[in-house]
Parts: C-alpha cells; structure tokens; sequence
C-alpha cells in the first residue's frame, strides 16, 4: 500500500510578489518494487524538487534519493518583473529540501538535502503552465545544476 500526502500554499497576491509552499510525504511498504519508490531530484521522474540534484544520470534513475518514505518541502518567492502584452516574465527564488528514509542507496542511510538558488519564469496569460530555468547550489555537497522545465499553475499545480 503506497501513501501520498501533498499540501501547497500559495500567498495572497500582491503587486509583483508571490510566495508559494509546497510539502509532500510519500511512503511505501516494505514489499514495493524499487521501481515504485519515491524519490527526490531534478526531471521527470519525481514530483519532488531537488533542483541541484538530477535523479537521473544517463537515462538511469540514481538510487541515493530514493527512499521507502520520503519528505520534501520547496519555497518559492517570486517577483513579476516585466508585462508584455499577454506575456509577463518573473524572477524566483527557492529553496528545495528533501529527505529519504531506509535509502536505496548502497549505504541504506536516510539523507537531507538542501537546495537553494534562482530562476525565470515565462508565462502568458490564460494559460496553466509556464516555462521556468533554474540555477541551483546544493548547501551539503556543493553540487550545482541548471534546468529547465514546465510546470503547471496554481490550482493546478501538480507536485
């Protein structure tokens, strides 16, 4: 039996800024394939964010954020900077944070990570996603890693 719990916050709007708070719990039992584990990282593969850390190398999932429970947390503020016509551009700032019990990971150690950094968003208006690029520093092993992806807007957010 796999559990899933998510919660966002989004703050009320005001001129220019935004903050958003996503959390999320994800467990499964002892029995789960490996292929259902949640995980933590930067892609497709998980809802979530790890931004300095890819959960993929080379097509293949890496094991050291994975884990039979997991639990993250991402901060986002962002501020619009430009409107242009139906298109408006913003700047963020996040903090993603994350951490695995009974890893995956040939050690099996549960790990925290810490992820901060910025980025740009791209939206035009009436539709529910935007494009985001993101730089991103990891606080425990430096690693740094740029991205760039899709994601969908509040209430649709699918984290």
């Amino acid at each position: 039996m796999d559990a899933v719990l998510r919660l966002a916050i989004l703050s009320k709007p005001r001129p220019g800024l935004t903050w958003t708070a996503r959390g999320a719990f994800e467990a499964v039992t002892p029995r789960a394939p490996l292929t259902l584990w949640p995980g933590a990282g930067l892609g497709h593969v998980s809802r979530v964010l790890l931004r300095a850390h890819p959960l993929l190398d080379d097509g293949v999932i890496t094991r050291a954020r994975l884990g039979r429970q997991l639990v993250g947390v991402t901060i986002e503020a962002e501020h619009t900077c430009r409107q242009m016509g139906p298109l408006r551009l913003s700047v963020v700032g996040f903090a993603d944070s994350a951490r695995a019990w009974r890893s995956a990971s040939r050690e099996g150690t549960s790990r925290t990570d810490v992820d901060v950094g910025v980025g740009v968003r791209l939206s035009a208006l009436g539709h529910v996603g935007r494009l985001r690029v993101d730089l991103a520093r990891g606080l425990q092993d430096g690693a740094l890693a740029a991205s760039v992806g899709w994601e969908l807007l509040w209430p649709h957010l699918d984290f």
